[in-house]
């Protein structure tokens, strides 16, 4: 560990854990000397595009969600 507290994961550790570069990582102390590194779970991000054909084609996504949000009632 670095004197500003970083830490390096062994490229192995990363590809066996199925961590990616850009993932955002949850890092908790479970006891002395030990931590538990696991990938913060973003459900924007699992779910985004899993259905493709929601959003008409002449509509970006943020359009259709406003739009949705007009129908809603108060």
């Amino acid at each position: 560990m670095t004197g500003k507290g970083q830490m390096t994961m062994p490229k192995a550790a990363q590809e066996v854990a199925g961590f990616r570069p850009g993932d955002v990582l949850r890092i908790e102390a479970t006891g002395p000397g030990r931590v538990v590194v696991t990938l913060e779970d973003d459900p924007v991000t699992r779910y985004a595009g899993s259905e493709p054909d929601i959003v008409p084609p002449e509509m970006t996504s943020i359009e259709y969600v406003r739009r949705l949000h007009e129908e809603w009632p108060d």
